[in-house]
């Protein structure tokens, strides 16, 4: 995807007709060599039907390809369409009779509009269908927690492996519950006793690790990052770049703590 976000902005520099048939034609042996180098297993791919179609641009379209290689690739029945499907009329051409999940692809930074018009058509046509949004380039303002909602979609996607993790978790629920469940490694014991000796958990080291995790969301460029420990039966929050909800610890440290059973 990083690719598509450098050659997008060649493509805002360069519109020539000539220019963008260099572009179109690198990315199809972009892909090509996405193929070749990552073969999915043959009939590999079983489940519900997911279709996967670009938004309005051919980067869109490009983006949305990959997507559904990478979908394949971890064994879920992905298809993608070759043309760009937001051109209204042509949503009531798409067959989507036996279609459970359609990913639509944006690379643009304000896709708000044309997702939320696509997504109220897909609804006329097709209500049951659940759709996904793949939202490559958005600003950071408009990836809150509910923002699919006011686009008028289920779910809300950034990146390759965000997509591929809730698609697994919307189709295959039971493999995506025994991909997440963490079986402990055999010498946790004694990696939970030299947590203890470390000392951390009685937050000492607070003021340190909530610069630390400032620190790291600023380099990624994300809304917040945390710092956790695993005990033996709980998760500390041990470093947080900003306050976040949650239960708290009642000693003093006034860590963030969860079951690890629930532990991310």
């Amino acid at each position: 995807m990083e690719v598509l976000r450098h050659t997008i902005a060649d493509y805002s520099r360069n519109s020539t007709a000539e220019f963008r048939l260099r572009i179109s034609n690198g990315l199809d042996d972009m892909l090509e060599d996405l193929r070749e180098d990552f073969p999915p297993s043959p009939n590999s791919a079983v489940g519900p039907r997911i279709l996967c179609i670009g938004g309005k641009w051919e980067l869109d379209a490009v983006a949305s390809e990959m997507l559904a290689h990478a979908l394949v690739h971890e064994g879920m029945r992905a298809e993608f369409h070759g043309f760009s499907a937001t051109g209204l009329r042509k949503v009531a051409k798409l067959e989507l009779g036996d279609v459970d999940t359609i990913v639509i692809s944006y690379f643009s930074d304000k896709p708000a509009a044309p997702a939320r018009q696509i997504s109220r058509r897909i609804r006329q046509h097709w209500p049951n269908v659940k759709i996904v949004l793949a939202l490559w380039d958005a600003p950071e303002d408009m990836l809150s927690k509910d923002a699919h909602q006011s686009l008028g979609a289920d779910a809300l996607v950034t990146t390759i492996g965000e997509a591929v993790a809730r698609l697994r978790r919307m189709v295959k629920p039971d493999e995506a519950q025994a991909v997440e469940a963490v079986i402990a490694p055999d010498n946790d014991a004694e990696r939970i006793e030299i947590l203890h000796e470390t000392g951390v958990l009685d937050g000492h080291a607070r003021e340190d690790l909530d610069l630390l995790a400032k620190r790291a969301a600023d380099v990624f460029k994300v809304g917040f990052a945390v710092i956790s420990a695993i005990d033996g039966d709980k998760e500390f929050i041990i470093g947080q770049s900003k306050d976040l909800p949650g239960a708290r610890t009642r000693d003093g440290t006034d860590m963030i703590v969860m079951p690890r059973d629930d532990a991310v």
